[in-house]
């Protein structure tokens, strides 16, 4: 997945780079269409997420190209309305620009699943997932449990929630 997740950034336009760092870095689409320039502490590398509470790292080339294009967000006019139909439909071109096996399947959803498999990977505990994407009803919290690694669970200051692929973003 990281390895497709970098296609897709390589391929897309700022506004688009813009909205796929914000989905991995635990944003909902819900949390990006209400995100507003008072809601980002860029030279932090932090977002506010109004609705719940949640502050979210950002990584500094994500940071980056927030703070260099204009106006924040970018995306919410150069991709259309934000809308699931619409960001899905725009991963789905850029996921067939670069030649990903299965087009077609690169929703937001499946960035949300990437992201979170990514977290839990590295042994994050399920129980405080949702302070950094969201709210999850617990049924599906426990389905994420297959992917945690053998042995006891680590608190989300233990764990890197910067996406590998964001990293290099700017």
């Amino acid at each position: 997945p990281i390895a497709e997740v970098q296609a897709l950034l390589d391929l897309a336009d700022p506004a688009s780079r813009q909205l796929i760092g914000l989905l991995m870095s635990g944003l909902t689409l819900d949390d990006c269409a209400a995100l507003g320039a008072e809601d980002l502490d860029l030279p932090a590398c932090r977002v506010q997420v109004r609705s719940d509470g949640r502050e979210i790292a950002l990584a500094p080339g994500l940071a980056a190209l927030l703070a260099a294009q204009r106006p924040i967000p970018l995306w919410a006019g150069a991709c259309g309305s934000a809308t699931v139909e619409g960001l899905s439909a725009r991963l789905g071109l850029l996921a067939h620009d670069a030649g990903l096996a299965h087009p077609g399947e690169v929703t937001v959803g499946t960035l949300r699943h990437t992201y979170l498999c990514y977290l839990v990977r590295q042994g994050a505990r399920l129980t405080e997932l949702e302070r950094i994407v969201g709210a999850l009803p617990a049924a599906e919290l426990a389905r994420y449990g297959v992917y945690s690694p053998a042995g006891p669970t680590r608190p989300l200051t233990q764990i890197d929630p910067i996406y590998p692929t964001l990293c290099g973003l700017a």
